[in-house]
């Protein structure tokens, strides 16, 4: 299997549909983290929780993530 490389930019787009004052975020394929860190800017009493299948990509999302899981979800 092959993975998307992890980066560091978010999805702007996708922050921006976030509802502000949001309590709890799950992302499925969180790679780095990236909008994580850009959600906690804005709200950083969000609780957020990042699943990823590459523990490596998991491991570097811990910085911004409460929680990091690593986790194929379609095993």
């Amino acid at each position: 299997m092959h993975q998307t490389p992890a980066h560091d930019a978010h999805n702007p787009d996708l922050l921006r549909i976030i509802p502000a004052g949001t309590q709890r975020i799950i992302e499925i394929g969180c790679s780095s983290g990236a909008l994580a860190r850009e959600l906690k800017i804005i709200n950083p009493t969000c609780h957020y929780i990042g699943v990823e299948i590459d523990a490596a990509y998991a491991q570097l999302a811990q910085r911004h993530c409460d929680i990091t899981i690593t986790l194929d979800l379609e095993q």
